[in-house]
């Protein structure tokens, strides 16, 4: 998922699926 908010950074490790 590469459109995801810029709060993403934080939890990038969750959103590396």
């Amino acid at each position: 998922m590469n459109h995801l908010p810029p709060l993403a950074r934080n939890n990038h490790n969750q959103y590396t699926t």
